[in-house]
């Protein structure tokens, strides 16, 4: 159960928002470079998911960017 039921939850930054410091919050990455699948490595696409791909698919309670 939600704490606040009924509210949004957001994220608000001055930087990129898949950028290092505001995906700290939601992401969890070996590197921090790695924004979308286009900036991963060849060995680890299909092994390893990009700051975007976790901020859309993992983190469905935030609804503000």
């Amino acid at each position: 159960m939600h704490l606040f039921t009924g509210k949004s939850v957001g994220i608000v930054t001055t930087d990129a928002v898949v950028g290092a410091s505001p995906s700290g919050a939601y992401a969890h990455t070996a590197y921090r470079n790695w924004r979308t699948d286009s900036e991963l490595p060849p060995e680890a696409k299909g092994i390893c998911k990009d700051i975007a791909a976790q901020l859309v698919e993992d983190n469905l309670d935030i609804q503000v960017l």
